[in-house]
Parts: structure tokens; C-alpha cells; sequence
């Protein structure tokens, strides 16, 4: 049941453990290189592959041996969720309905609608694809459109359609995406990306 050291130049000895270089490894024993262990260094580590353990001190009364199977085996798991898609946002800071199944024309509008708890919100929608900007909104109905920055003020609720412009016309997908002109926050983004077909 006790096993003599391997030898050679032993920087750390336990009952279950031989670190070190060069040396013998015996019998009922494997030698595995630190690399192998994940580690940078040119250290060797023999184990005990059996119930045997090296003499470095203690008694017998408790030991299991090498490496025990906690220390061999690390389990992994894996959770992957399916994200249902929908045309509407999921309840946030704004709401857009109307998405497009496929964009077929430079001009098209969506509804936007503001937060229940918000009087006044000005935020900024913007036609994206592939983290460029392509578009933006051209008209307003029932809101007040900053024609210089882009960005539409929402009032309290109340349904506002927005009508966009594609400035870029060999995109071939987009996302309509609503900022908080203040800061950049990204108040809704749509769960898909929007095929762009013009002239179909």
C-alpha cells in the first residue's frame, strides 16, 4: 500500500502527490507533464493510479489513493433557451406594432407608443444593418419631429405612427432600432432582422 517516491528532484511530496522532475515513476503509478495539467511549467506530477499511496508521513487509517473521481471528472452543462420571436416589444420603455414582414419600399411606417408612467419622452428611431445607421424617420403623425437630430417626442401613451426613410438601398436587411437621444440607450430593438426587397 506505500509506495516509494519516484526520485529524482522532488519539489513537493504528498501521500497522493509527487511533484518534481526527471526520477522513475513505479509501478502502479502514471507520470502526467504540468502542460497537460493546464499549467506553464516543466514540472512533472506522478499519482497513484490504484489505492497505494507514496510515503511522505501519517497512517492509514483514512486514504483513498491517486486522484479520486471529483477530481478527474469536471461536469459541464450546457442551457440553451429558444427566444420566441414576436412583431411586438415585450413590455419596456417603448412599444413599436406594425413591423413590416419585408421592407419593399424606401418609405415605410411603423406605430410607436410611449411609457404609461412618462408625460413627455423624446426618443430617437433608427434604421440599422450591420451596426450602421441606413435610415431614419422622415414624417411624424401626432408627435413633433426634430427634422435636424432625427429624434420624435412621444406624448403619454398616446400611439404615434412614424414614417421611415432608407438611405441606403443595397442593404438587404434591417432592424428598427429606438435610442434615448440623451444618452444613447437602446430603448427597443426589433426581434428580427427585416428582409429589404425593394421594387418586389
Amino acid at each position: 500500500m506505500r509506495i516509494d517516491a519516484p526520485g529524482g528532484t522532488t519539489v513537493d511530496l504528498h501521500r497522493r502527490c509527487w511533484v518534481g522532475r526527471g526520477g522513475t515513476t513505479p509501478a502502479g503509478c502514471i507520470r502526467v507533464p504540468a502542460p497537460a495539467l493546464g499549467y506553464t511549467s516543466d514540472l512533472e506530477f506522478v499519482f497513484p493510479t490504484g489505492c497505494g499511496v507514496f510515503r511522505a508521513g501519517g497512517d492509514l487509517a483514512f486514504h483513498h489513493g491517486g486522484p479520486s473521481l471529483q477530481e478527474l471528472i469536471v461536469p459541464v452543462l450546457t442551457v440553451r433557451t429558444k427566444v420566441r420571436e414576436s412583431a411586438r416589444a415585450s413590455v419596456g420603455p417603448v412599444s413599436v406594432s406594425g413591423l413590416p414582414e419585408v421592407v419593399t419600399n424606401r418609405i415605410f411606417s411603423v406605430t410607436l407608443q410611449g411609457d404609461l408612467l412618462s408625460a413627455e419622452q423624446v426618443v430617437l428611431p433608427l434604421l440599422v444593418s450591420a451596426g450602421r445607421q441606413i435610415g431614419r424617420v422622415g414624417m411624424a403623425v401626432d408627435a413633433e419631429l426634430d427634422r435636424t437630430t432625427g429624434s420624435v417626442k412621444l406624448v403619454s401613451n398616446k400611439p404615434v405612427t412614424v414614417a421611415f426613410l432608407l438611405s441606403d438601398e443595397s442593404a438587404t436587411s434591417l432592424r428598427i432600432i429606438i435610442q434615448d437621444p440623451s444618452n444613447d440607450a437602446e430603448l427597443y430593438r426589433s426581434p428580427a432582422d427585416i428582409p429589404v426587397r425593394l421594387g418586389t
